[in-house]
């Protein structure tokens, strides 16, 4: 039930909430004197109730299917973009170095000498000092 001066909710078998008794208390009016009662609370008073809407078991087995169906393409998109990702990344060439890389200035060359151990043969990388690279033209 609602207040019939200013529409909040009350209790059952109540025509006023307690601040608009109290508020009425203290300016009592005359017997006799005509008044109005409003028939619709203001707008800013009245919250609106939220209702849930019931929906019919079809309706229901109807919108799981869609919402499995959504989520089963979103996991496929995800599994196709991961196994192109891990495709790209397994079969990208290398690239072949001109230059041995720093720590990598040597080179196997297996024995002919019937030995499982092969011989390593070090590589001579210039010693290019700062003076010669800078006077360089």
């Amino acid at each position: 039930m609602n207040c019939m001066r200013c529409g909040r909710i009350i209790a059952l078998g109540q025509a006023f909430c307690k601040d608009c008794l109290t508020d009425m208390e203290q300016h009592p009016v005359k017997p006799g004197t005509p008044i109005q009662i409003p028939t619709q609370p203001t707008a800013a008073v009245l919250r609106p109730v939220p209702v849930r809407k019931v929906r019919k078991p079809e309706e229901q087995i109807a919108r799981l299917w869609k919402l499995l169906l959504f989520q089963s393409g979103a996991l496929l998109l995800l599994a196709v973009g991961l196994t192109i990702s891990l495709v790209l990344l397994f079969t990208q060439t290398e690239i072949p170095n001109e230059l041995p890389l720093p720590g990598q200035n040597y080179s196997t060359i297996p024995s002919t000498q019937g030995t499982t151990e092969p011989t390593i043969t070090t590589t001579e990388i210039p010693d290019v000092s700062r003076e010669t690279f800078f006077t360089q033209s």
